[in-house]
């Protein structure tokens, strides 16, 4: 599983909005690599996404080894569901900038 430094990700990445207009929006950038965790700055926090059989980003969560599709990097933390992580389907969703 290879991994690029924050820094790789950050020159690379597309403007990304998770929850757009509701009142959990959150900003940031999305790469469809991995990160590495180690060369995340202070005030920055990583996020992997999991996307499903049909290859649709479904869910975002600290960490995904198996179906990953992608990383967000943002400055804001995201809240997560009780069982760990945040779905993408439903109410606001993601969109790219």
């Amino acid at each position: 599983m290879s991994k690029i430094s924050f820094n790789e990700a950050i020159k690379s990445a597309d403007r990304f909005v998770l929850s757009p207009g509701c009142k959990t929006e959150n900003s940031g950038y999305f790469t469809n690599c991995r990160v590495d965790r180690d060369t995340i700055p202070e005030g920055w926090f990583a996020y992997d996404f999991r996307h499903g059989d049909s290859g649709n980003l479904c869910t975002l969560e600290p960490f995904v080894l198996v179906n990953h599709g992608g990383t967000f990097l943002t400055q804001q933390k995201v809240e997560m569901n009780n069982s760990g992580y945040r779905s993408l389907s439903g109410r606001g969703g993601y969109t790219f900038v």
